[in-house]
């Protein structure tokens, strides 16, 4: 484990910034730099050290010198995001130290063999029901009628007339089958329905075979009948 080595303090890193951060030591009296240093050349002794460890120096380190910056500058002021880089750089390194925890005492476990653990088995003993005293029959049927009486009433809604979905292509093949039977038809008889939807089906497919050039139409006065003939 890497420690540091300094005047007033020997010990890990993060056990520094615990120490700093109850104010137990005093960061103007910490050299950072001697800090970086010592971590430097741990480096290049440790030839394969692993992005986890490098990691957490570089955020344990960033959180000292942000209190050392605040403390040798108090009139600094820190915009609202970098105090929040500030707490959740002090929330992971708090998580952090709950999992290096957990994981040594997972460790402990393994170590001692403890892989798994069991309980009592309780299906093979027999279940014995046993009545509250001064229970009888009528207040069990009492209570039982009461939580019935509270179940809600299930509402009929009645029966809903399902329309048939009516297709643009199937009313444009529609159209041009009458116009080819009866040559010229009134729009009110293409439609089997009153529904909104089939009427505005109708009137999208008769304007797409006007524009196919498949029919013409006629209209002798506004709002008036439309009439559609076959184009010749």
């Amino acid at each position: 484990m890497y420690k540091v080595q300094l005047e007033k303090f020997t010990g890990p890193l993060d056990l520094l910034l615990k120490l700093i951060e109850n104010e137990e030591l005093d960061i103007t009296q910490v050299s950072l730099a001697r800090v970086a240093d010592q971590y430097l050349e741990y480096m290049r002794q440790i030839k394969n050290l692993a992005v986890q460890d490098m990691t957490e120096f570089l955020e344990i380190a960033a959180r000292l010198i942000l209190i050392k910056s605040k403390a040798l500058l108090p009139q600094l002021e820190l915009t609202d995001e970098e105090e929040l880089s500030a707490e959740d750089l002090a929330l992971r390194l708090k998580e952090y130290k709950k999992f290096r925890e957990a994981g040594k005492k997972l460790r402990d476990l393994l170590d001692e063999k403890r892989y798994c653990f069991d309980r009592q088995i309780y299906f093979k003993e027999e279940r014995v029901f046993a009545s509250p005293p001064k229970i009888s029959v009528g207040i069990i049927r009492g209570a039982f009628a009461k939580v019935l009486g509270e179940v809600p009433v299930l509402e009929n809604f009645g029966e809903e007339v399902m329309t048939e979905v009516v297709s643009l292509e199937d009313k444009i093949e529609h159209i041009r089958g009458t116009v080819e039977k009866r040559v010229n038809t009134f729009f009110h008889k293409l439609c089997d329905s009153k529904e909104k939807v089939e009427v505005i089906v109708t009137f999208l497919a008769m304007l797409e075979l006007m524009k196919q050039c498949v029919i013409d139409v006629r209209q002798k006065e506004l709002f008036g009948e439309i009439e559609l003939y076959k184009v010749d």
